[in-house]
């Protein structure tokens, strides 16, 4: 048995302690040493990717230090991944915002906490308005915002019935104390939500410098027990985002049996694999990008997302091998900063190009290597082993 979770005061992230069970045994799980690392708002940064996971609990984490006021001016004043409209999914029926597609998640598989609700919080990014689209659907619970650490800190003991916080967790520098804070803020029986990235499927969300965590949903349930809640619900991918995970927790006395520290084996997360098959396509993306440059093929990349800013940060040889990139909506303005020309896919052809790379969330690569092969060009899937199945 591990030391007790409630022993520990810990105010900033500490790659050497796992924040769920207080290990200092760890093991290096990949480390990508092109003194290049991405952030989840698309921001390249000048340091090394490295992470480890906890030999006790099995918990993933980044390996190297954070500085927690950095930290926190980061998500106060720069990080631009929580604007409402940032991320769109595009599918068969058109395009759907993200921020709607975690509203109707939420309400589907948590709704009944808004029930009967009088007040609610947005932690994280946000500012109340995640559920504005959905408000028929919301009880129209009046909601406010909690941006960083220190509006949560202020706001009031006990004053709502239901707080919500996406992609939040994973970003956080001591989950522990976080989701106690988070606890403060509920009425008793008043209820929780999470959504974040899970390592119950393979995630890319391992290529991220600034996702401090990777959690499987046993660790979740550790933490729920240990900071006084009880896991009502638990739903592991929807349809768009496949490798997030929603949790539904009601305020509930605390555990005193959890707080002493995880008993049993590591929990078995694909966090080991997701690392390993990370590196893995990589070195395979750099070697089809000297083939195409040895071969004098002239290269183009479709989808300009999560997964082309990866290949982008990690492999230097991207930019270069590129002629022009193609999206359905080649207009908006994200992609003006970009450097080479942003067309439709049916325009490819007119560049001279001969060779797709799919940097699109790989799900979507078999649709999309249809519509590149029906234009005569060769596709090719970029970080294939997150495509399918675990």
């Amino acid at each position: 048995m591990l030391p007790p979770v409630a022993e520990r005061q810990q105010h900033a992230f500490d790659p050497d302690v796992c924040d769920l069970c207080a290990c200092r045994e760890w093991r290096s799980i990949g480390r990508i040493g092109t003194g290049r690392a991405l952030r989840s708002d698309r921001t390249i940064l000048p340091e090394d990717l490295e992470k480890r996971v906890c030999l006790g609990c099995g918990l993933g984490r980044r390996g190297t230090t954070v500085d927690p006021e950095a930290l926190e001016r980061l998500y106060e004043e720069d990080y631009r991944g929580g604007a409402p409209r940032a991320h769109v999914f595009y599918t068969t029926a058109g395009p759907v915002p993200r921020s709607d597609a975690f509203a109707d998640w939420f309400l589907a598989a948590a709704g009944d906490a808004f029930e009967g609700a009088r007040r609610g919080l947005e932690c994280g990014a946000g500012t109340g308005e995640a559920f504005e689209p959905r408000r028929d659907r919301a009880d129209r619970v009046p909601a406010s915002g909690a941006r960083a650490a220190r509006d949560v800190a202020a706001c009031e003991d006990g004053a709502y019935d239901v707080v919500w916080a996406v992609a939040v967790l994973e970003h956080v520098a001591a989950p522990a104390r976080f989701l106690r804070g988070l606890r403060r803020l509920l009425r008793p029986g008043g209820h929780l939500i999470l959504a974040q990235p899970t390592q119950d499927v393979k995630s890319t969300d391992i290529a991220f410098v600034d996702h401090l965590f990777h959690f499987g949903t046993a660790h979740l349930r550790h933490y729920a027990r240990a900071c006084g809640f009880r896991e009502i619900r638990c739903a592991v991918g929807h349809p768009l985002m496949p490798t997030y995970s929603l949790h539904l927790w009601r305020r509930v006395a605390v555990d005193p049996v959890a707080t002493r520290g995880w008993v049993g084996p590591p929990a078995a997360t694909c966090v080991d694999r997701s690392a390993r098959e990370l590196s893995s396509d990589l070195k395979l993306l750099d070697g089809q990008l000297d083939a195409c440059r040895t071969a004098n093929r002239r290269a183009a990349a479709f989808g300009l997302g999560e997964t082309f800013w990866i290949a982008r940060c990690y492999s230097h040889r991207l930019d270069a091998a590129l002629v022009c990139g193609a999206v359905d909506e080649p207009e908006r303005d994200e992609y003006a900063s970009l450097g080479f020309p942003i067309v439709t896919p049916e325009r490819l052809p007119a560049f001279g190009v001969d060779v797709v790379f799919l940097t699109m969330s790989p799900q979507y690569h078999d649709r999309a290597a249809s519509r590149i092969a029906a234009l005569g060009l060769t596709p090719v899937s970029v970080l294939p082993s997150f495509g399918g199945p675990s």
